[in-house]
């Protein structure tokens, strides 16, 4: 496979260090004598058992800073600059190509490209940086042969979308794959260090993973009073809670991560590092098993099949056939969820209890859908089942795996009575939502 081919592939591509690094501190001097005889300072320093002197970038007082010093907290910066760089000669070059062929139309999926084109103009290797697991919340053996180390502001929405992918990975993996989260709470988010001092408490009582949850859920516009509330909804002691926000070494826990953010040169969320190993911009579920794939091969690991627990045998769809024929969603035409929740069943069993109550919280939408009233949340009260599902007043309830809902087709809460991944399309001010449960 070309190198385009394999940059196409998958834009998070695995290597070593990053050699625009390497050129640039070998640059600069001038050209040293090949003679043996030559007493360069590498050798001087090689026979001494030292390692070779650093080069100064430049002197202060005569004392020198030296390069490394510069360029280690610039290693992203540095590698997404050589990414726009290497784009900007890519489509260049995708242009010259298609001249040469005769075919202005002509790309890289072509026919005539395939078979006449070798392509060479290979992109950027990512760094490898300096990160361990030692202090992150983790989800996941610690020991665990790859960990995917994640860059958080639970104050952004853009860490909502990477959610649903860490999720996945971990069907996948299981216990070759450790999730570490690092908080980077941005300065310009009002909420975002509240949030993150927040997130460290329910790392402390082994509830991280049900808050950060919470917290996905209850989107970027959260006050420090929902953190409260979300702490108590996951089974957090208020006392408990309340005594850890406010101490100091919650505080220093997340000034390390900021610190350890500022060394590596991190200054987004998500970022995004398997094993140290960088991927640019915010990596989709492709871009990130790609890299742990990579991983796996480079230490000889065993790579799993690919299927998720949830897609193998063992679990159960929600069924929801309706009683006559509505349209029904293809599968391949469900959008990928935006957030993936984790219900307890006896949660769900006791809310299902009284159906009775949870009906009269839906009410009939004046707009119909193949002849059909459609469904909408009429009442949600804090802490009730519909607000678990992330349900809002006057959301309205527009598919359950695929199957539409409506008054006379109303199998929306079959579907968490009997399967155990159910995946919600609401329609919320006039924008369709994709939600997915997980029922354990």
């Amino acid at each position: 496979m070309s190198a385009w081919k394999r940059w196409r592939a998958g834009r998070a591509g695995l290597g070593g260090l990053v050699a625009l690094l390497v050129v640039a501190t070998a640059c600069g001097g001038g050209e040293e004598s090949s003679s043996d005889t030559s007493d360069t300072s590498e050798r001087r320093a090689e026979r001494s058992g030292s390692a070779a002197p650093d080069e100064i970038a430049a002197l202060v007082d005569g004392v020198g800073i030296p390069l490394s010093e510069v360029e280690a907290p610039l290693q992203i910066e540095l590698h997404d600059l050589a990414v726009a760089a290497w784009e900007a000669r890519r489509r260049q070059l995708e242009h010259l190509v298609a001249r040469r062929l005769g075919d202005a139309g002509a790309s890289p999926s072509s026919e005539a490209w395939g078979r006449r084109v070798e392509w060479r103009l290979a992109p950027p290797e990512p760094p490898r940086l300096p990160v361990s697991a030692a202090g992150a919340a983790i989800l996941g053996r610690s020991d665990a042969p790859v960990v995917v180390t994640i860059f958080v502001d639970f104050a952004s929405s853009h860490v909502r979308v990477v959610q649903p992918a860490l999720v996945r990975l971990r069907d996948v993996y299981g216990d070759v794959l450790a999730l570490a989260f690092r908080q980077l709470p941005l300065p310009y988010h009002r909420f975002a260090v509240p949030a993150a001092l927040a997130a460290r408490c329910a790392n402390a009582e082994g509830r991280f993973d049900a808050y950060a949850q919470a917290l996905l859920q209850a989107g970027p516009d959260f006050t420090p009073d929902d953190l409260r509330v979300l702490a108590a909804r996951v089974g957090l002691e208020p006392g408990r809670f309340e005594t850890c926000l406010e101490a100091r070494g919650t505080r220093r826990e997340v000034d390390a991560d900021l610190a350890l953010a500022a060394r590596l040169g991190v200054h987004r969320t998500p970022t995004v590092l398997v094993n140290g190993l960088y991927l640019a911009g915010r990596p989709d579920f492709e871009a990130i098993d790609a890299a742990v794939r990579g991983e796996l091969a480079r230490l000889g690991e065993s790579i799993p099949d690919g299927r998720s627990r949830d897609e193998g045998g063992g679990t159960r769809s929600a069924p929801g056939a309706p009683a006559r024929p509505l349209p029904e969603i293809p599968p391949e035409r469900l959008a990928e969820p935006e957030l993936v929740l984790a219900l307890d069943r006896s949660v769900v069993a006791a809310a299902l209890a009284d159906r009775d109550r949870l009906g009269g919280q839906l009410t009939a939408t004046r707009g119909e859908f193949s002849g059909e009233r459609l469904l909408k949340v009429r009442e949600v009260s804090d802490g009730d089942f519909f607000a678990r599902l992330g349900l809002q007043e006057g959301d309205v309830l527009l598919a359950v795996n695929g199957a539409f809902v409506t008054v006379d087709h109303d199998h929306f809460l079959d579907a968490f009575a009997e399967g155990d991944v159910v995946r919600l399309l609401v329609m919320r001010r006039g924008r369709p939502h994709t939600w997915e449960y997980r029922v354990r």
